[in-house]
């Protein structure tokens, strides 16, 4: 008995509309999408939001609105400040304690993130605007996003621990900081901080300022904490209040002129620091997607015999 062989709807159709023209602009997109995708698929992920610093006077303040507007005259471009033609620039407070520092005239310096419209991530105080140096008297805000340093030279630079139980995408809720005071370059001393916590660092003698520091809130990377290391997304930022005071002008609750022994935490199963690079498909993904398209090209072959 002679065994009837009947084509599938499926086959029928692309052997009807796969002609010798159709196969050739059919095997050229087939080619062209499987290496789209394999680019697609190596390609590093990068989520970090835009951030640009800009150097002004304070036009208005709406508190209010919790917002504070600028006039800029000059632009970071990564390596010096350049001039830009004055623009007003509107951008939310990182901390309402701006309000209590800040009045209308004062010149500053700030960055925000996310472009355009975005919130101010640091805001700092430029102590003198007859000085060719710009330097800081008062920060608020995340101060390892601003340029210039503070008076006599001091960077204030932080490192935050994670709550890997508060963890959402990128970032997790900082459980300390490990806060690093440096001087012309030079490490002078190290704070270890808790969310909320007031401290003083107290400069050398032949200073005229100490830094009274207070760690209002952070965030941390989720790299470091369990399933979240290939995570993508926006970077951490925190808040620190920073102001420098004359030395003798207050009497410090809590005061810091070396490090302290770092205070025990407790976060959630942490990774090593080393985070994992992006994977790439590899050798096994490129040979699958390939013989995928051979499969489909042998297939349609056969269609046109």
């Amino acid at each position: 008995m002679k065994t009837e062989y009947h084509e599938n709807e499926t086959y029928v159709f692309i052997k009807t509309c796969l002609t010798p023209q159709r196969h050739a602009r059919f095997l050229k997109t087939g080619i062209a999408t499987a290496l789209l995708v394999i680019l697609l698929m190596a390609a590093p992920a990068s989520a970090v939001l835009l951030e640009e610093s800009f150097m002004g006077t304070v036009s208005k303040i709406d508190q209010r609105a919790n917002t504070l507007n600028i006039k800029a005259d000059s632009s970071y471009s990564g390596e010096k400040w350049v001039p830009v033609a004055a623009m007003i620039l509107t951008g939310e407070v990182p901390d309402t304690m701006v309000f209590d520092s800040l009045k209308q005239g004062d010149a500053v310096q700030v960055t925000r993130i996310g472009g355009e419209g975005g919130p101010w991530i640091a805001i700092g105080k430029i102590g003198s605007v007859r000085l060719t140096e710009k330097y800081l008297t008062d920060s608020f805000g995340d101060p390892s996003r601003l340029i210039s340093e503070f008076f006599e030279g001091y960077r204030v630079d932080f490192t935050t621990i994670p709550d890997c139980n508060t963890c959402a995408g990128t970032t997790c809720t900082a459980l300390s900081a490990e806060v690093t005071i440096t001087q012309k370059g030079g490490n002078v001393g190290t704070i270890f901080m808790t969310p909320g916590q007031t401290m003083f660092f107290k400069t050398p003698t032949e200073n005229q300022y100490d830094l009274e520091i207070t760690f209002v809130r952070g965030e941390a990377s989720s790299a470091t904490c369990e399933g979240y290391g290939a995570m993508v997304g926006p970077q951490p930022i925190s808040d620190f209040v920073i102001h420098e005071v004359k030395k003798g002008a207050v009497t410090p609750t809590e005061t810091a002129t070396e490090s302290p022994t770092q205070p025990p935490v407790t976060p959630a199963t942490l990774l090593p620091t080393t985070v994992p690079p992006t994977q790439s498909p590899g050798f096994a993904g490129l040979v699958s997607v390939l013989g995928l398209m051979a499969a489909v090209c042998l297939f349609c072959h056969h269609g046109r015999e």
